[in-house]
């Protein structure tokens, strides 16, 4: 069963964790989904920006799944956050722009890295200069 819902959108991908029943919680089989997103978006051009978000209203992500970590060896345990790193690192190292749209209790917010360099920048001038879209645009 597929961990994310990718609405493709011309140059702009919409990706949402669909996993709202478990918080969104980053499980191993969606760490990998993650990577394989990331890896063929940062290979091509076809896509300019991703916008990454949360199923549900509750949790944007509620970080790792703690009941599937119950079940992992050490060894399991440092191979996940290994994973967690390396693809925390290509989403920081890529062309594509990465905009994480914050969902969960009554907060809503943009966070933009700029590409390769993993700093976050101000959304209203990088979002539009990087997608053509406007903030009245609907997603």
């Amino acid at each position: 069963m597929p961990e994310f819902k990718v609405d493709a959108r011309g140059a702009i991908e919409i990706w949402t964790i669909d996993g709202e029943d478990r918080r969104n919680a980053i499980s191993r089989a969606m760490l990998r989904e993650l990577s394989e997103l990331v890896t063929r978006v940062s290979s091509g051009r076809q896509v300019r920006a991703v916008i990454l978000t949360g199923a549900g209203d509750k949790a944007f992500c509620a970080g790792a799944d703690l009941k599937e970590r119950a079940t992992m060896s050490e060894p399991e345990v440092r191979a996940f956050l290994d994973g967690l790193r390396q693809t925390f690192r290509a989403i920081e190292k890529s062309d594509c722009i990465f905009i994480a749209a914050i969902n969960g209790g009554k907060t809503r917010s943009l966070q933009v890295n700029r590409p390769r360099s993993g700093t976050l920048l101000d959304t209203r001038c990088w979002f539009t200069k990087a997608t053509g879209w406007n903030r009245s645009s609907s997603w």
